[in-house]
């Protein structure tokens, strides 16, 4: 019932009239989906898949047990370790696409394979080392650069762990209190280590070698790098700044003029055009006429008295 304010209050007949005509509605569209998946083979497609899963499950079911589940559990540790440590394309694919080290995929690849077997041939105390290691696997899930590669990890993760507690408990999930918080210390401790070694300088400097030499070597082209930018980035302040406090002279003479002289002509030609006002081509002439004169008067000398 709606409220005294409310169009149902004011117009009941009118409302309920509405809410008939949605659903009838909706029951038309139910139908017209139903009609058309039934035209489609749809529903009878679905009916067999759920009969063939469930052939499939009965079939499966006398072979899941503990003992079986643990050998899957531990293989599993050890193939996904062993992906992590062979060198190689697949190695720097890994790297690249989870966004660590390769030498903290080869040390976490390596310690996957030891957890499998101790899990498998302790597996009280293997229950630890699978919540370890599962519990980094989930992080490195979650921390992915791709955020669509992120969920299937960290489910597969928490399956896998859920698995191993199945078989330690043979099905009935009893954990005493002392073994769950065991459990979840080492699940903690796993994503701990993901979080914090990567980006660990010390553990970078004595598991380096472990990863590839052009991983180890890529940080020198960008020191040097930026070394050499840095020099020329000093070199060019330096030479800005004597270029800036150079004065520059108030007159500039002309190319010719200030090219440099073969004689000592041209500079004190340049100083009596300056210093008379007067322009090169006139001083040139006068130059000239009294060198003339100066010439006629050693060729013609004075007459004797």
């Amino acid at each position: 019932p709606g409220s005294r304010g409310s169009p149902a209050h004011q117009h009941p007949a009118a409302f309920r009239s509405r809410r008939a005509t949605w659903t009838m509605h909706v029951g038309e569209l139910i139908d017209f989906v139903q009609g058309m998946a039934v035209r489609a083979g749809l529903i009878d497609f679905a009916q067999a898949m759920a009969a063939q899963l469930e052939a499939c499950m009965e079939a499966v079911m006398p072979y899941i047990i503990p003992d079986n589940v643990v050998l899957a559990v531990s293989a599993l540790l050890a193939v996904a370790g062993l992906s992590h440590v062979v060198p190689g394309p697949l190695l720097k694919m890994q790297s690249r696409i989870m966004g660590i080290p390769e030498w903290f995929l080869v040390t976490a690849g390596e310690l996957m394979i030891v957890c499998g077997g101790i899990y498998y041939y302790h597996r009280k105390e293997g229950l630890y080392a699978v919540a370890f290691c599962m519990g980094g696997a989930c992080a490195t899930a979650a921390m992915m650069p791709n955020p669509l590669h992120r969920p299937g990890g960290m489910v597969f993760s928490s399956l896998t762990l859920a698995a191993a507690v199945w078989a330690n408990t043979s099905g009935a999930w009893d954990l005493s209190s002392t073994a769950l918080g065991f459990l979840a210390a080492s699940y903690a401790a796993g994503v701990a280590g993901r979080i914090f070694a990567p980006p660990s300088a010390i553990l970078s400097k004595y598991l380096g070698f472990l990863g590839s030499k052009a991983e180890d070597a890529a940080p020198a082209p960008t020191q040097a790098t930026g070394a050499a930018v840095a020099t020329q980035v000093t070199v060019a302040t330096v030479t800005a700044t004597v270029v800036t406090k150079t004065p520059e002279p108030a007159v500039k003479a002309p190319a010719v003029l200030t090219a440099k002289p073969k004689s000592a002509a041209p500079a004190s030609l340049a100083a009596s055009s300056a210093a008379g006002g007067a322009t090169p081509g006139q001083v040139v002439a006068a130059r000239g006429a009294a060198a003339r004169g100066a010439r006629d008067r050693v060729a013609t000398p004075p007459p004797r008295k």
